[in-house]
């Protein structure tokens, strides 16, 4: 009995790496779908905005980067792939030789992610007791006191100084700290 050795194939996880792609205008979440569709890894970072006007406003999921996300892949074996596939415009760096982003980027990325693959920003958010400005609405100019954020986290409670500690209830966007 004897036994044929076949040629090693080129093992697909030898020169993998991640690259930022640049997708066509509001179409990140086609191109994500359309690369992992080529059994691409993809990372498509998004945070919750603030979307609408006063009553009206909603928290709505969106790119982190707009217009851009990002893929792991063997440039050699996937490119050419990559940049006709839909919803892409391009691979982010030079025509042949992409710019590759560090692990560590994509790292920090997927450890803040959610299960929804949300990240939380770190605004800057209001203590109790800190002195704040109305900046805009019926109440611009007044100062007070900042009191809590309420559960919907757009709201919020200050006591105004001029009306003895009285409490108002308003969008957190029209404040600013004092004294910064």
């Amino acid at each position: 009995m004897t036994f044929e050795l076949q040629p090693e194939l080129p093992r697909v996880e030898a020169g993998m790496s991640w690259f930022a792609v640049q997708a066509r205008p509001a179409a990140e979440d086609i191109a994500a779908g359309t690369l992992a569709s080529l059994d691409l890894e993809t990372v498509l970072p998004k945070v919750r905005r603030l979307v609408g006007r006063r009553l009206q406003a909603q928290f709505r999921r969106r790119p982190m980067f707009p217009g851009y996300l990002f893929v792991r892949c063997n440039p050699a074996l996937h490119l050419h792939a990559i940049r006709y596939s839909r919803g892409v415009l391009r691979v982010v760096g030079g025509r042949e030789n992409p710019a590759p982003v560090d692990d560590q980027v994509i790292a920090v990325f997927r450890h803040r992610m959610d299960a929804s693959g949300c990240i939380e920003l770190d605004e800057e958010g209001f203590r109790r007791g800190d002195r704040v400005l109305i900046e805009s609405g019926p109440f611009s100019g007044l100062q007070g006191v900042f009191e809590r954020t309420l559960e919907d986290q757009v709201r919020v409670v200050i006591l105004l100084e001029a009306l003895q500690q009285a409490q108002l209830v308003l969008d957190r966007r029209y404040l600013s700290r004092l004294g910064v």
